[in-house]
């Protein structure tokens, strides 16, 4: 028998799920063509989208767009689905009564799903019947708002009968229509025999030590007032695309291709590419967390490393945007021409710069740590700096040349030992063949939290202003005194040497005179 705190999160639950959801599903297929939606998006490469949420986008069927799903696409595709309804302010306080517009409404949802249904701090708190009775006057408002938005064939008293039936049914009619709704929602979402074979583990059936793992992590970006952002720094070719995938897949326990990888010694990422948790989170409890972004950026050339400072000036400012060609921005500084400066930032803020390095006998990475580090000089900030060695799997070097690389990388960034993770990046052709190292993906996950820690934050160096002081006239009349008498006793010595001279010559001469 299912509890009075159960039983009234059941009911909130199907509400949600099947009806008020619906409203904005339809309120969607009212404002855009779906084809036109997707369109759009496929444009702008799905991004914020995750490989499901690609497959259920591209069906065009919107009765499977969930909340996660809608608002992803209200937040971020708003204007082209309504212009000017869907302002989204980054705060998890609930609209005030006057406050009714449609992302208003969206977010009145939201946060009513996250209190009561998915979070689980508050799971054996109690809920009042008052509170029950605030949440279907909510939703029912919210349902008679909708009509008024004149949507066509929005039949308004079904939803809000569905309502009244579901705060007031029974009991037994309860359970039974949760278990309606739970077997509706795996059928929807479950895969094929063969995407269930190539898929590897969920986290809840992970082996101990990597649940332990991600629980540390967690617990520091719990801590957090923010996502911190990494920027992955390295030359074209090292792997730094393949390492975010595989950061990636150890925080969410599958390997999904993020970040497009090239082939070997080359470079795949030609623009600045953002991976947020609401990138590749689906749950909005873990989007809560604050898991870090990722910043990953062109591969550097060591063939022509200012440029690549110059880019890296800019990013550690925030003035580039997501999805700024950073090759047509080195082929413009190249060409010569100067950047129209804007006031404004428009890009993440850094907070961890990661350097990845792939050892290979005789390469060198002290000219690119060099350039990194003249450009947090000349940009007066102090970033926490971390290395990952990749493609240890195809390393030549012999331990003790290993060893030697990294007291040499810590001596030039100035970083301890436990800064630098050696690591063994995912590959899809492996991962479908069943290929998982949990050993990797627990050192990632350390690592990781390390970088995490709400304690190490990146710090704007603080200048002082001088300005050059004259040169005082007491200064300038005691360096005249003393170039005159070093000049007086010259001139006295010369004098003395002479008068010496013609004494001498003098006293001579009548000695000469007898001689004659």
């Amino acid at each position: 028998m299912i509890t009075r705190n159960q039983e009234r999160r059941i009911r909130i639950d199907i509400a949600i799920r099947d009806v008020m959801t619906k409203t904005f599903q339809h309120y969607l297929g009212n404002h855009i063509v779906p084809s036109d939606l997707i369109s759009h998006i496929q444009k702008c490469g799905y991004k914020y989208f995750n490989d499901d949420e690609k497959k259920i986008l591209q069906s065009e069927d919107i009765s499977r767009f969930d909340i996660p799903l809608l608002y992803k696409l209200f937040r971020n595709y708003g204007d082209s689905i309504n212009k000017g309804c869907f302002n989204f302010v980054q705060t998890n306080e609930k609209p005030c009564a006057h406050q009714i517009t449609v992302a208003d409404d969206f977010k009145r949802l939201r946060i009513c799903r996250n209190k009561y249904v998915h979070q689980i701090k508050t799971e054996n708190e109690d809920i009042p019947i008052e509170a029950m009775e605030e949440i279907k006057k909510e939703f029912i408002d919210i349902c008679l708002r909708m009509k008024e938005r004149n949507l066509p064939q929005y039949k308004d008293e079904e939803y809000v009968s569905q309502l009244q039936s579901i705060f007031s049914d029974d009991i037994d009619r309860i359970e039974e229509l949760h278990k309606r709704v739970t077997v509706l929602e795996r059928c929807t979402r479950k895969r094929s025999l063969e995407e269930d074979l190539q898929a590897p583990t969920r986290p809840k059936r992970r082996k101990k030590s990597i649940r332990r793992s991600i629980l540390k992590l967690s617990e520091n970006t719990k801590q957090m007032k923010k996502s911190k952002v990494i920027l992955i720094v390295g030359e074209y070719g090292v792997g730094k695309s393949s390492f975010v995938n595989s950061v990636l897949t150890a925080i969410t326990g599958r390997y999904s291709e993020h970040c497009e990888v090239a082939q070997a010694s080359s470079s795949k990422t030609n623009f600045l590419h953002v991976k947020s948790p609401e990138d590749y989170f689906t749950e909005e409890e873990d989007m809560k967390l604050w898991y870090p972004t990722f910043l990953d950026m062109v591969g550097m050339d060591k063939s022509n490393l200012s440029q690549f400072g110059i880019i890296l000036e800019y990013i550690l400012n925030g003035r580039l945007e997501p999805f700024t060609d950073l090759t047509d921005f080195c082929n413009n500084i190249k060409a010569g021409h100067t950047l129209i400066e804007t006031n404004t930032r428009e890009g993440p803020i850094v907070d961890v710069i990661l350097f990845l390095w792939a050892p290979k006998i005789g390469k060198d990475p002290s000219d690119i740590i060099k350039t990194l580090k003249d450009v947090l000089r000349k940009s007066a900030k102090e970033i926490p700096i971390f290395v990952v060695l990749t493609k240890m799997d195809e390393c030549d070097l012999a331990t003790e040349e290993k060893e030697e690389l990294k007291r040499e990388i810590c001596n030039a960034c100035l970083i301890s030992m436990d800064r630098i993770l050696e690591c063994i990046n995912y590959k899809r052709s492996e991962v479908q063949l069943g290929w998982w190292n949990k050993d990797a993906e627990e050192k990632i996950l350390n690592f990781i939290t390390s970088i995490c820690d709400p304690h190490l934050q990146r710090k704007e160096i603080v200048r002082m202003k001088f300005k050059e002081n004259k040169v005082s006239s007491l200064h300038v009349h005691r360096d005249v005194v003393l170039l005159f008498a070093a000049f007086l006793i010259l001139l006295l010595v010369l004098v003395y040497i002479i008068l010496c001279h013609i004494i001498k010559i003098a006293s001579l001469k009548p000695a000469c005179m007898k001689l004659i």
